[in-house]
């Protein structure tokens, strides 16, 4: 769907090929919207039905914040994890256990107020996709002193660690001990 930018409260952008307003690209997908604690909603990121030949199955819509979706209020613990799906299936599955923070990508980095938490969080911990980017992004949490490395056990994130049938709460229960 296309639509023009100042329907979305954007401010309008001439394309230097047309001389023409530019359109706001909305691709069909699930829709992942994330408000901020006044209930605003400050991102949409939209997993594509079909990705682009040559770009990401995930679309943020301009305008949008890219803060990390934080799911963490009281608990003791969290687990970083890449994806906003990654994020809401863990906390589905064991919110009253673990916090969730989604960075949105492997080499996303807290802001100032995150980082603060993080050091004081009881247990981090890091469940990056195991594939090299989550690998090699890992190294930068440690610098957080509960950093435990918690990979997926099956597949390459949480999602996909579910979908082969492994519990969740059986893997954060397993990292927090």
């Amino acid at each position: 769907m296309y639509q023009a930018r100042t329907a979305w409260g954007l401010p309008e952008e001439i394309s230097q090929k047309t001389g023409k307003s530019k359109r706001l690209w909305l691709p069909g997908g699930l829709v992942i919207p994330w408000r901020d604690s006044a209930g605003q909603v400050i991102r949409l990121r939209i997993r594509c039905s079909e990705p682009p030949k040559d770009g990401s199955r995930y679309i943020v819509a301009p305008g949008s914040s890219m803060q990390a979706m934080i799911q963490w209020t009281d608990q003791a613990a969290v687990a970083v994890v890449e994806s906003e799906l990654d994020g809401l299936l863990v906390q589905q599955e064991c919110g009253d256990l673990i916090g969730t923070v989604a960075m949105g990508s492997a080499q996303a980095k807290p802001d100032t107020g995150l980082h603060g938490k993080l050091m004081n969080a009881k247990r981090v911990l890091c469940c990056l996709d195991s594939d090299d980017a989550g690998g090699k992004a890992a190294v930068f949490w440690t610098q957080y002193k509960t950093f435990k490395r918690w990979p997926p056990l099956s597949g390459n994130d949480p999602g996909e660690m579910f979908q082969a049938g492994v519990s969740i709460r059986a893997w954060v229960q397993a990292g927090l001990s």
